[in-house]
């Protein structure tokens, strides 16, 4: 019982992770997500705050790194449905159902997004949000699979 509750809990938790930087408007995304990159490369490069070379890097990065942030989130709640469906024991349907939600919450957090100020929602990122996601129920199935043999 408790697990089933705490799997419940971690997706609704993550959900409202994700929901919390959906509803952050425009340029405070942007802001947040280069001062993210920006203490990333500080750590595995030598730049430092303040070098030329770093803002370049942060620059030319920029993009990509929130478009792998969108398909981390979502591959983390791929793997959080999965595991909630299994703590039910609903094995014959829960790789379906773990698609749909994924599904249904990425096109519902690009809908969000587009009652934010400066932000846009955009069919990109839902399938973006959902190749995160399939690729972690699909690498979540492949492990159950391979644990059982």
């Amino acid at each position: 019982m408790i697990r089933k509750v705490l799997s419940i809990l971690l997706v609704i938790f993550w959900m409202g992770f994700i929901f919390s930087f959906s509803g952050t408007e425009g340029d405070d995304s942007v802001s947040l997500s280069e001062e993210v990159l920006t203490k990333v490369i500080e750590i595995f490069t030598p730049y430092k705050e303040g070098d030329k070379e770093l803002k370049e890097l942060v620059d030319k990065l920029h993009f990509p790194f929130r478009k792998l942030a969108h398909f981390t989130v979502y591959f983390v709640l791929g793997i959080l449905v999965v595991n909630m469906f299994l703590s039910f024991n609903l094995p014959k349907y829960y790789l379906l159902y773990s698609l749909i939600i994924c599904l249904l919450y990425a096109i519902t957090d690009e809908v969000h997004q587009l009652f934010i100020n400066d932000r846009v929602g955009n069919v990109a990122d839902v399938l973006l949000d959902c190749s995160g996601s399939f690729f972690a129920i699909y690498l979540t199935n492949k492990y159950i699979l391979f644990r059982g043999k």
